[in-house]
């Protein structure tokens, strides 16, 4: 009974970080989707702007673990939310070919891990184009409290029903 309690217990955590993190990723992309919605491209200047930010107010409070970013070549400098208090997310490599998005783990301005989704498109106006990088990641220190969380209650509940089996167990072998 215990053995088989513990193994379930150590599943049922994963199953419930891996679904955090799978919400996460649907976050990410509407954020992702929403930036780009805003992203419009000034022919005259040639220079990136978003109309629309992420639509999430943790995106303008200072270090809460909420970035989005969005860089371009020939952009003088990047365009990021309030959040990142003018640091930068590094991405390695260059923007993906496809116009879909790319899920990673990077590590933050302030060394903590975030869980990164990345879309390269094509801005036009007239005869300008531009391609550009949206980033948008999101703290996991938050997936690793509720994990944390998770598994104390679940301790508890586990150990209940553990005395219950235990309990039945007893009075099944006395009969």
């Amino acid at each position: 009974i215990a053995a088989a309690l513990v193994l379930a217990g150590c599943g049922l955590v994963l199953l419930f970080e891996h679904h955090v993190e799978r919400t996460m990723d649907d976050d990410i992309e509407i954020y992702i989707r929403r930036i780009a919605s805003g992203l419009e491209l000034d022919a005259e200047s040639g220079r990136l702007r978003v109309t629309k930010s992420a639509a999430d107010p943790r995106f303008e409070l200072p270090r809460s673990g909420f970035y989005w970013q969005v860089t371009a070549e020939g952009l003088e400098h990047d365009l990021r939310s309030v959040s990142l208090q003018g640091e930068a997310l590094d991405l390695d490599g260059e923007c993906a070919g496809d116009e879909g998005i790319r899920y990673l783990r990077v590590v933050g301005p302030w060394q903590g891990t975030l869980l990164a989704g990345e879309r390269c498109l094509s801005v036009a106006s007239g005869w300008v184009r531009a391609r550009a990088r949206i980033v948008v990641a999101l703290d996991l220190a938050g997936v690793t409290q509720a994990r944390n969380v998770f598994a104390t209650e679940l301790v508890a509940a586990l150990l209940l029903i553990a005395f219950g089996l235990a309990l039945a167990t007893w009075v099944q072998v006395g009969l």
